[in-house]
């Protein structure tokens, strides 16, 4: 459980000396070195920053797939609308929704009422098309529309997108080098 959880350096380390991430890992193989049927989690990415909180639910979505029944609670709507296939909203103790993860964000005045704000691709869905689908067919596209961009298979193919070997349009490069310039001549004087 160690290997698998990439903990294995810190076997002999006292769990208090561990950062907040590798403790939520611990406490998740303390939990499958008993190997149940059924993890329930609570608020398990509290604390954490985003790269631990997607490491921790990858972690999660890897043993759901091997078989564990995966029950979380989360205050955490990104989360919910990047991992959950099915979504159970409470409200004063009884189910106020039901039902998958796109079904239950797309109904934005009555999450509203259980004062849960939907991830921001499902509330500008539901402005510009209310009572259409909303469709998130991979994590990729999620990120992007909810960092602001366009998923890379509707985006205009003369638009170039920052990645691997992404430069810059050459009048943004000049740009660049006088800001550069000029910041070195201040650090001079």
């Amino acid at each position: 459980v160690l290997r698998e959880l990439d903990l294995e350096e810190f076997a002999d380390v006292e769990p208090f000396m561990l950062g907040r991430g590798q403790r939520q890992r611990v406490a998740v193989a303390s939990i499958l070195a008993m190997e149940p049927e059924v993890l329930i989690i609570d608020e398990p990415t509290t604390g954490l920053d985003w790269r631990e909180s997607v490491r921790l639910m990858d972690l999660v979505a890897q043993l759901n797939a091997r078989g564990h029944t995966v029950i979380m609670t989360t205050h955490n709507m990104l989360i919910v609308s990047l991992y959950a296939r099915r979504v159970v909203v409470l409200k004063d103790g009884e189910v106020l929704l039901d039902g998958p993860t796109a079904e239950v964000f797309r109904q934005v005045d009555v999450l509203a009422t259980a004062f849960i704000r939907p991830p921001q691709v499902y509330r500008l869905a539901a402005r510009l098309a209310p009572g259409r689908r909303v469709r998130a067919t991979a994590r990729a596209e999620i990120f992007l529309l909810v960092l602001g961009r366009e998923p890379a298979s509707e985006a205009p193919e003369a638009v170039a997108r920052p990645g691997a070997g992404w430069q810059p349009p050459a009048r943004e490069q000049a740009v660049g080098r006088r800001h550069r310039a000029r910041a070195r001549a201040r650090d001079l004087v």
